[in-house]
């Protein structure tokens, strides 16, 4: 199947969806997967936090895991279709008076229906 087609994704999901979906480093890939000119494909980017969510149970939890992105940037990035639920605290470094991390594990819940 094809995970970047929601529709296909909603019928794999069936009509009660999935508890639990894991991600380790599948959006990593998407969003650095080129295009044949080169470029980023937009549009598969754009289309996963939808494809998550429709694969989603009501009340189903999404847990990603990113050594690409920040926590606050996979929220805004999947804020349209899920809401923060929880986060994994990993291990933390500092230099040059920031302090960070190599990696971030964000968990997500659906969004309750409007």
């Amino acid at each position: 199947q094809d995970f970047l087609d929601p529709e296909q994704v909603a019928r794999v999901a069936g009509s009660t969806g999935f508890d639990v979906v894991l991600d380790k480093g599948t959006y990593d890939a998407i969003c650095l997967m080129p295009m044949e000119d080169g470029s980023v494909d937009q549009k598969a980017i754009d289309v996963y936090p939808e494809s998550v969510a429709r694969s989603l149970a009501d009340d189903g939890v999404f847990l990603i895991t990113s050594c690409n992105w920040t926590e606050d940037e996979l929220v805004r990035r999947f804020k349209d279709h899920l809401e923060l639920f929880d986060r994994v605290k990993h291990t933390t470094f500092a230099f040059g008076g920031a302090v960070g991390q190599t990696v971030v594990t964000v968990a997500f819940k659906k969004q309750p229906a409007a």
